[in-house]
């Protein structure tokens, strides 16, 4: 009888531990309800719009703030004989607020002044400049404008 007066409380200690609820954790480690830190949100991708040529082959992100915008294609004479399929982004009111010019290598080579833009990058076939236009024409657009850097940083080949 006493190893069972002694036992008693023993079991009623297990028996309260069960009734506690445990702590629950979220899969990204914090507790539930608990915000996130400011460094914890670093660490989340803004996703933007893509958008994929598979015939030249590349690739760009833009901001979100470019939903909506339109890409239309122009084959543009750079000289010697040399002509560019460029892709003009923009919008209704200003429709190339920048530019990629895609030129085949063999045609590059005929070129006896570079464009005046920046070189993106190039695969087996082709090289890819980006450039911006030289006005502001929609200043309701400035701030798409001051985005084209970060656009360029995106480019990738497919």
């Amino acid at each position: 009888m006493k190893k069972l007066l002694l036992l008693l409380p023993l079991l009623l200690v297990f028996i309260l531990a069960g009734c506690v609820p445990l702590e629950k954790t979220t899969t990204d480690g914090t507790e539930d309800g608990e915000p996130l830190l400011a460094d914890d949100a670093l660490h989340e991708e803004k996703i933007g719009i893509s958008y994929t040529d598979t015939i030249k082959g590349f690739a760009l992100t833009l901001p979100e703030t470019w939903a909506g915008f339109d890409v239309r294609t122009e084959n543009v004479n750079m000289g010697d004989d040399v002509t560019s399929q460029t892709f003009y982004f923009g919008f209704e009111t200003w429709d190339d607020i920048f530019a990629i010019s895609t030129i085949d290598k063999q045609d590059y080579e005929k070129l006896t002044e570079a464009p005046k833009a920046t070189k993106l990058g190039e695969n087996n076939k082709y090289m890819f400049f980006g450039s911006s236009s030289q006005d502001l024409i929609d200043p309701k657009l400035e701030d798409r404008f001051m985005e084209i850097s970060d656009i360029f940083e995106t480019f990738e080949l497919k």
